[in-house]
């Protein structure tokens, strides 16, 4: 028996469709409701991870579970088990690749500093380097915020005079 057609015997293409068009619309759902309940962006992010992550189990789960009428029961072992295993093993691995190499604090951590420095060097208009900083406004009905907000402008004034 060839393996795509036992992969349509052991239902594992409509399992892994059923699966791919479920997590779809909970990302949608995730992605509209997360920002409305003020969630970082990591949350929708480790979200589908996680999703991602629970394709190859389902596919395995698919693979070596049978739903029978006396209930779920194991399948019978054949030759392409050894095959369903490689791929989901390959899959997994991918899929924790892409989390590691996208995670926060990588080189996509670097990348909005990098281009901040670009833009500012190309919108210099003479040879001279020069920053402004402006005061900080307690823009608050508190009184007590003000001490905090001249803080943060001597802050930033003090860490930019340490930039050579």
């Amino acid at each position: 028996m060839s393996f795509f057609r036992e992969l349509k015997e052991r239902n594992v293409f409509k399992v892994g469709v059923i699966y791919i068009v479920t997590a779809w619309l909970l990302v949608q759902v995730a992605s509209i409701a997360l920002p409305t309940f003020e969630a970082p962006a990591w949350v929708l992010r480790v979200f589908m991870f996680f999703l991602l992550l629970g394709f190859p189990v389902a596919l395995i789960m698919a693979w070596a579970l049978e739903l029978t009428p006396e209930g779920i029961k194991r399948a019978e072992v054949t030759v392409g088990e050894k095959r369903m295993w490689t791929v989901t093993a390959v899959l997994a691995i991918a899929a924790i690749a892409w989390f590691e190499l996208a995670a926060p604090g990588g080189e996509e951590a670097a990348a909005p500093v990098e281009q901040v420095a670009a833009t500012s060097e190309s919108a210099a208009v003479d040879d001279r380097e020069s920053i402004a900083v402006l005061p900080f406004v307690n823009m608050s009905t508190s009184e007590e915020n003000e001490y905090f907000s001249d803080g943060l402008t001597e802050t930033l004034l003090h860490m930019l005079a340490q930039v050579d």
